[in-house]
């Protein structure tokens, strides 16, 4: 199937507290095992679910799970083994953009209960949906001197110092894209971004939002429209 083609590894989050620990620690000695012993990259990402703002970032609780296939106590050679390097991914078209807009429209006033076969959805949207350009960048990876500073023993000290340098390093990767730019001027009104996109790009994103949105009844399609402008400008603000 699609998940063995392309190497991915599932990554378990229910069960009792004992469940959890053992997937987690099972998953971490994977994951040390294929970098450190077979020389094999892994991509994960840094927190569960997807970004609805465009700004991903990284849940500590990641960290910590890393740690835990690393000798007992030297918390900051564990993660240093890893050669951890944070990744951008910047698309010119979010595939999932109207599936992201519409999950926060209908959780804003309760909480969002997904229905059967979602998460399956949103997978396949975001293979499947043009995506336009696509820009990867590597960011410099977690050095030595990134956690100079902290003690071997010190775990939450290193688990926060590790995430904020991965998010800033992240952020730092994004592509900026003609859309990001002309969102940012529609949801604004303003035209102060205008120099990074042409009237026809502007043109084209709002008709796409506007397709898109075409079925939902007013004033739902309003403030969907809204949220998916504010996806795209989200790494703007």
């Amino acid at each position: 199937d699609i998940g063995r083609a392309n190497k991915m590894f599932k990554v378990e989050r229910a069960g009792s507290m004992r469940e959890f620990y053992k997937s987690s620690l099972l998953l971490s000695k994977y994951i040390r095992h294929t970098i450190c012993e077979k020389k094999q990259s892994i991509w994960i990402a840094q927190r569960n679910g997807r970004t609805k703002d465009g700004i991903d970032r990284t849940e500590p609780g990641l960290i910590k799970m890393l740690m835990l296939s690393g000798e007992k106590g030297k918390f900051k050679q564990s993660l240093l083994d890893l050669d951890i390097v944070p990744m951008s991914v910047s698309y010119e078209w979010e595939p999932c953009d109207f599936l992201k807009a519409k999950e926060l429209y209908e959780s804003k006033d309760k909480r969002y209960i997904k229905k059967p076969g979602e998460d399956l959805n949103s997978i396949l949207t975001g293979i499947l949906q043009p995506k336009g350009r696509v820009h990867i960048h590597l960011g410099k990876p977690i050095g030595i001197e990134d956690l100079a500073s902290i003690k071997d023993d010190d775990q939450p000290a290193l688990i926060q110092t590790t995430s904020r340098i991965l998010d800033e390093r992240i952020r730092r990767g994004y592509k900026l894209w003609p859309n990001n730019h002309a969102a940012y001027d529609i949801l604004h009104e303003k035209t102060g971004m205008s120099a990074h996109y042409t009237m026809e790009e502007m043109s084209k994103l709002s008709a796409h939002i506007a397709d898109t949105t075409s079925q939902i009844p007013d004033p739902a399609r309003q403030e969907i429209r809204n949220i998916m402008l504010r996806i795209y400008a989200g790494p703007l603000n």
